[in-house]
């Protein structure tokens, strides 16, 4: 049996798999479009979709959910993190 990773380690994965490969991030990237409002779909409700969306809001950005495009692996984690987001004014769809 595998040990469950924290966020942290697993941040720590993807940077080291992907890199910082970019000279500009996407948030940098969006602005520069003046994109003002993001609409969120994907898989693993709990940690992926999560922490983009807070993320997004945390940048300013209207921030949406389409509930029909998202799925988690754990329930219950799964709707204390769509909890959370409802908490920081995303609108679930």
């Amino acid at each position: 049996m595998s040990k469950k990773l924290t966020q942290k380690e697993v941040l720590e994965r993807f940077t080291k798999v992907h890199g910082d490969k970019y000279d500009y991030s996407l948030v940098e990237y969006l602005k520069a479009k003046n994109v003002k409002s993001i609409d969120f779909v994907g898989l693993v409700t709990e940690y992926c979709v999560k922490f983009s969306v807070l993320d997004s809001i945390n940048e300013n950005f209207k921030t949406r959910v389409i509930l029909k495009g998202i799925k988690g692996i754990n329930i219950k984690e799964s709707n204390k993190a769509l909890d959370e987001m409802k908490s920081k004014g995303v609108d679930l769809l």
